[in-house]
């Protein structure tokens, strides 16, 4: 399986679930009004008020976050593939892609961690990083990290 359909299926759940909260946001607020508007005292309007235009406004807005987290997602996603794209062109150029440490096969592992990183991930900075070979760091057991995705084609 290829990795954009995976990074897809992760998130396209937010698609889903962002679109059934607007929907049924939006079908709340309508049986609000609705009931509202076929009422004539005030204070039975407020129960229709309350559980239709609230509710439903809350299910909008969290449909809205939803939806904008799975708009940051693939950009996100897109990012990466763009930087990979552009690492393997200027590899197949003869080109060497600088790291943030420029000991060739170096990965990093943090103490009580199970992944192995790329010198400048995120991740491992700030704490006690151990420098190993990549080949060591497999040996032993570690994953590679799914923010930097440390393997043997772009460890440096």
């Amino acid at each position: 399986m290829s990795r954009l359909p995976r990074e897809f299926a992760k998130v396209f759940w937010q698609l889903i679930a962002g679109g059934l909260c607007m929907a049924t946001g939006v079908a709340a607020i309508f049986l609000g009004w609705f009931g509202a508007a076929h009422t004539r005292d005030v204070t039975d309007q407020i129960p229709y008020l309350i559980s239709g235009g609230v509710f439903g406004l809350a299910l909008c807005v969290i449909g809205s976050a939803l939806y904008f987290s799975y708009f940051v997602a693939q950009v996100h996603h897109a990012s990466r593939r763009q930087q990979r794209a552009l690492e393997q062109m200027l590899m197949s150029a003869g080109a060497r892609i600088p790291s943030a440490d420029d000991d060739a096969g170096l990965v990093v592992t943090v103490p009580g961690g199970a992944t192995y990183h790329r010198p400048g991930c995120p991740l491992a900075g700030g704490k006690d990083a151990a420098p190993k070979t990549l080949a060591e760091a497999t040996e032993q057991g570690y994953k590679p990290c799914a923010i930097c995705e440390p393997n043997p084609a772009n460890v440096n």
